[in-house]
């Protein structure tokens, strides 16, 4: 069988992205680790496929695999690439597009600029000692900090006693954030113990939710990290947070399999 598909790029992720849709298909593990070989196969970093909806009341179901061959079930990475796909590919002509995946529904719309707009979820922010606030955002906690001195002993000592005192079930991710202007920031994201990590989609719109609450910031806000720049969009507590990224896609492609 002669597979066709696209890859495309989101936030320095690469994506095989598959039509389900008007071509079967089934990724076993197996053949799933030889496409995300970047030496003998395709190379990803996830593997999305588009599938006919299983629910009446939404347009498609969507996929995410890992290059291990196991399904993910967050698919909030490569949720601006499918939208593009479905559409440059004309699947659909809706500008409001629904879509459940593994972990639930997501919904998506094309704004005025023609920009994928993803409703994410809604964040609960706790406020906290040290002008700290906790984000719980997609099952994800984080503790987030804005234009914050971080001494030598930031970790070491407000960090595990936040972390100790609050007893989280998993340790949490920390953002902080700088206020550049009142519709920009940069953050960075560590672990607890200080260890710079790789920011994805959710530590973006924490560190947006925070600058916005810390005052002197508004919605719509650029977020920038070493990895790219998404637009954040954030009405404030009781409401979804929203963000939209530039996708690319890089080229189509078929292979046998």
């Amino acid at each position: 069988m002669l597979l066709k598909f696209t890859k495309m790029q989101g936030l320095k992720n690469d994506f095989m992205v598959v039509n389900g849709v008007t071509q079967k298909v089934f990724f076993s593990p197996d053949l799933i680790k030889k496409l995300a070989d970047r030496h003998s196969g395709i190379g990803f970093d996830q593997l999305l496929l588009i599938e006919p909806p299983y629910d009446p009341n939404v347009d498609f179901h969507y996929r995410v695999f890992n290059p291990d061959g196991e399904e993910a079930l967050q698919g909030i990475n490569g949720a601006s690439c499918f939208a593009k796909f479905v559409l440059e590919h004309r699947l659909i002509s809706k500008k409001e597009i629904s879509v459940s995946t593994a972990s639930g529904l997501l919904s998506l719309k094309v704004a005025k600029d023609n920009s994928i707009i993803v409703n994410l979820a809604e964040p609960k922010v706790t406020a906290a000692a040290d002008n700290l606030k906790t984000v719980e955002l997609c099952g994800r906690t984080y503790i987030t900090a804005c234009n914050k001195e971080v001494p030598k002993d930031f970790f070491d000592m407000v960090i595990h006693s936040f972390t100790e005192k609050n007893k989280f079930k998993e340790k949490p991710e920390v953002v902080i954030c700088r206020i550049i202007n009142p519709h920009k920031l940069t953050f960075n994201l560590y672990d607890s113990n200080g260890g710079r990590l790789k920011a994805g989609i959710q530590a973006y719109c924490c560190a947006g939710a925070a600058g916005i609450l810390q005052g002197g910031i508004q919605s719509p806000v650029a977020v920038e990290n070493e990895r790219d720049v998404l637009t954040i969009y954030w009405d404030g507590e009781a409401s979804l947070v929203k963000f939209s990224e530039e996708v690319v896609r890089i080229f189509d492609g078929s292979v046998a399999i």
